[in-house]
C-alpha cells in the first residue's frame, strides 16, 4: 500500500469515526430516527429484540451493540453514498455522449431537409402559379353566388313584407301562442295544452257542483266555508312537549285522539294544546279510486263519477294549491291515471277487485299525516282469481279493509253508487272492518257529484274533531 492510500484510508478512518459519533447522538436522543437505522440495516425482529433485551439487562453489551450498528450503518450509507456518485457519474457522461450525437444527427438531418427544399423549389414554382389562378377564379365565382342569392333573399323578403295574408298569419299565430290553452311543442307547432284544459275542466265541473248545491241549500258561500274549515285543519293542535304545558291542553280532543290510540281516558303524550302560530301540517293529500269494472257502463255512472273525480281534484286544489289529488282506476286490476287519462282514455270492464282499491290508498297515503281516501264503486266486490288462502274477492276486501284500522290518520269514504241491498250490506261490513274513521255513503248516480263535494267539508271537519295525529 502506498503512502497516498494510506492517508487516504486514515482519512477515511477518520470521517467514518466522526459520522459514528455524531449518528450515535441521534440514535440515543431521536426514535424516528432510531427506526430509521433499523429499516435501512433490514434488521430482523429477533436482532431488534436481542438489542431491547441487551439494553434491558446489559447496558454495557447494549452499548457496545449500539456502537457496532452505527458503524454498519455509517459504513454501509457511505458505501451506498460513493456507489451512487459514482452512478451519477457515469450517468452524466453517458447523457453527454448521447447529446452530442443527438446534436450530429439533428445537424445532418437539418442539411438533408435544406437540400430536400432547395430542390423542390423549383419544381414547385410552376405548380403554384396555377393554383395562384384557380383560387382567384374559385373566389370570384363564390362571391358571384353570394351577391345573386342575397339579391334573390332580399326580393323574397319585399315580397312577403307586402303580402297581408301572412302578416295577419303570423300576427295570429303570436296571439294565440300566448292563450293559456295553448303551447309551442319542440318543431315550433302550436297544439292545445291538454293539461291546462283539464285543470280549466275540473274548475267548471266543481263551479256547476258547487252552484247545484248552494241551490239545494239556498244559500251560497259554500266554497269559502269549506276553505274555513280547511283551515281549521292545518291550523289545528299538536302534541303537547313537556308536561308544563298541561294548563293549555284540550281535553275533548286529547280523550278522542287518546282513545284512538288505545286508551280510555286522556293519556300523555296524546294530549293536544292549540297551534297559536306556524302550521301543525301544511296540505291534506287526498286519494281518489274509481270503479271501472263493467257495470259502471249502465245509468251514466261513469260519466258522472268521471265529473266527479275531476270536480275533487279542483276543490283540494282550491282549497290549498299545495294539496296533491292522486287519481287511480281498477277493475280486475288496478292502474294510476291523470285527470287528461281519465277524462279520454278510461272505459268500464271486467271484474270488481276492490281489495287492489283499498290496499292502493292505504299506501298511497301511509305516513302522510291526515288525508282523505275515496272509493267509488256501483257494487259488490268480484274476482275471476279467487285467492286459496284469503278467499272470495269479498274475504280480500275485508281482509284489506282492516290495514285502516292501523292508520287511523287515513279517513276512508266509501261511495256506492246505485247499489242494490245486498251491495250495501257488504260494503257497510267492509266499512265497519276499516275502522271507525270510516263512513259508508250509498248514494243514487246524479247524487255522486254533490255528495262528494259535500263531504269533502265534512270530512274535513271530521280530521278537526280528532286533533293531529
Amino acid at each position: 500500500m502506498s503512502d497516498g492510500d494510506l492517508e487516504g484510508r486514515v482519512q477515511d478512518d477518520h470521517v467514518l469515526d466522526e459520522s459514528v459519533e455524531s449518528n450515535l447522538k441521534r440514535y440515543n436522543t431521536e426514535p424516528n430516527f432510531r427506526k430509521i437505522v433499523h429499516a435501512y440495516l433490514k434488521l430482523p425482529p429477533f436482532s431488534l429484540w436481542g438489542l431491547s433485551m441487551s439494553k434491558t439487562f446489559s447496558p454495557k453489551g447494549y452499548e457496545k451493540k449500539k456502537e457496532k450498528l452505527l458503524r454498519r450503518y455509517c459504513e454501509t450509507y457511505m458505501q451506498d453514498t460513493e456507489t451512487a456518485a459514482e452512478i451519477d457519474a457515469l450517468n452524466a457522461e453517458k447523457a453527454q455522449v448521447e447529446e452530442e450525437a443527438a446534436r450530429q444527427a439533428k445537424a445532418l438531418k437539418e442539411a438533408e431537409e435544406q437540400r430536400r427544399v432547395l430542390a423542390d423549389q423549383g419544381a414547385n414554382i410552376g405548380n403554384e402559379k396555377a393554383r395562384l389562378a384557380g383560387e382567384v377564379a374559385q373566389k370570384f365565382e363564390e362571391r358571384k353566388a353570394a351577391v345573386v342569392c342575397q339579391a334573390q333573399e332580399e326580393r323574397q323578403r319585399i315580397i312577403e313584407s307586402l303580402d297581408a295574408s301572412k302578416i295577419v298569419r303570423a300576427q295570429l299565430q303570436g296571439h294565440i301562442s300566448k292563450l293559456q290553452y295553448v303551447t309551442v311543442d319542440d318543431q315550433g307547432e302550436l297544439k292545445f295544452d291538454e293539461s291546462q284544459m283539464v285543470n280549466a275542466l275540473e274548475d267548471i265541473l266543481l263551479k256547476e257542483i258547487v252552484a247545484g248545491i248552494e241551490a239545494s241549500d239556498g244559500r251560497g258561500g259554500f266554497m269559502a266555508k269549506l276553505k274555513e274549515t280547511y283551515e281549521g285543519v292545518v291550523k289545528n293542535h299538536e302534541q303537547i312537549e313537556s308536561l308544563s304545558q298541561l294548563k293549555d291542553v284540550d281535553w275533548v280532543k286529547s280523550a278522542i285522539l287518546s282513545r284512538m290510540k288505545g286508551y280510555p281516558v286522556p293519556t300523555y303524550p296524546y294530549l293536544l294544546v292549540g297551534k297559536r302560530d306556524g302550521y301543525s301540517k301544511v296540505t291534506v293529500p287526498t286519494a281518489v279510486c274509481l270503479d271501472i269494472s263493467g257495470s259502471m257502463t249502465q245509468n251514466q255512472r261513469m260519466l258522472i263519477a268521471r265529473k266527479t273525480c275531476l270536480a275533487l281534484t279542483a276543490c283540494m286544489r282550491k282549497a290549498d294549491p299545495q294539496n296533491e289529488t292522486t287519481l287511480a282506476v281498477y277493475n280486475t286490476e288496478l292502474k294510476d291515471v291523470t285527470a287528461l287519462e281519465l277524462w279520454k282514455e278510461i272505459e268500464p270492464a271486467g271484474y270488481t277487485a276492490t281489495h287492489l282499491a283499498l290496499q292502493w290508498l292505504v299506501n298511497k297515503l301511509d305516513g302522510r299525516g291526515p288525508s282523505i281516501a275515496y272509493l267509488i264503486t256501483d257494487g259488490r266486490p268480484q274476482t275471476d282469481k279467487p285467492d286459496p288462502e284469503k278467499g272470495d274477492a269479498v274475504q280480500q276486501a275485508i281482509l284489506a279493509a282492516r290495514e285502516f284500522r292501523s292508520h287511523p290518520e287515513i279517513m276512508l269514504r266509501i261511495f256506492l253508487v246505485d247499489g242494490d241491498a245486498e251491495a250495501e250490506k257488504t260494503i257497510r261490513k267492509i266499512g265497519y272492518e276499516a275502522g271507525q274513521n270510516t263512513k259508508v255513503i250509498p248514494v243514487k248516480n246524479y247524487q255522486l257529484a254533490g255528495g262528494t263535494i259535500r263531504n269533502v267539508k265534512d270530512t274535513l271537519r271530521d280530521m278537526i274533531s280528532i286533533g293531529s295525529f
